[in-house]
């Protein structure tokens, strides 16, 4: 059955948005107070992906490296609770960690409810355009990664009921 190979899609196309969204990569890759006063052109899919953007959970990042990066990873594929076998549930995990000497920005706000902000307005409307299934807000919880980044993740379940998915 393709329903990884669909649930792998589904991240890359939220990799893809995440990637080419420009405050979303003014706020992970500058890392300034003032990030968002920044030209987003300057900033290209490759210097985001595998840098800021990870499509598993990123535990690799130097604990003194100011950065700010986002983790897009599936988990827990189990069937939805149908007797159809081609229907299945899937969580999308989106976790936004932020080193803690950048979490300010000059007017203020808080840079990871920013990203989180952002993220969590877009992702959802991604369902009918891109991402085969029907994505559901399920959570959000605080994350501390150590004791200088934390940040938080966003819990979105995709089900998932086509044949051809």
């Amino acid at each position: 059955m393709a329903v990884y190979r669909t649930m792998g899609n589904n991240i890359k196309t939220i990799i893809d948005f995440i990637s080419t969204d420009d405050e979303l990569k003014l706020l992970l890759f500058h890392n300034g107070r003032d990030a968002l006063d920044n030209n987003p052109d300057d900033i290209t899919v490759k210097d985001m992906v595998s840098s800021h953007i990870y499509p598993y959970p990123n535990l690799y990042t130097p604990i003194d490296e100011a950065k700010s990066f986002v983790s897009v990873y599936l988990f827990n594929g189990k069937n939805a609770g149908s007797n159809n076998i081609y229907q299945r549930d899937a969580k999308i995990y989106v976790d936004i960690l932020c080193h803690e000497s950048i979490w300010t920005m000059d007017d203020g706000l808080i840079r990871p409810l920013l990203l989180l902000d952002d993220l969590d307005t877009k992702i959802p409307l991604l369902d009918t355009e891109a991402i085969r299934g029907k994505v559901s807000f399920v959570s959000s919880d605080f994350i501390q990664y150590n004791t200088n980044f934390c940040g938080y993740r966003l819990i979105y379940s995709v089900t998932n009921s086509s044949r051809d998915c």
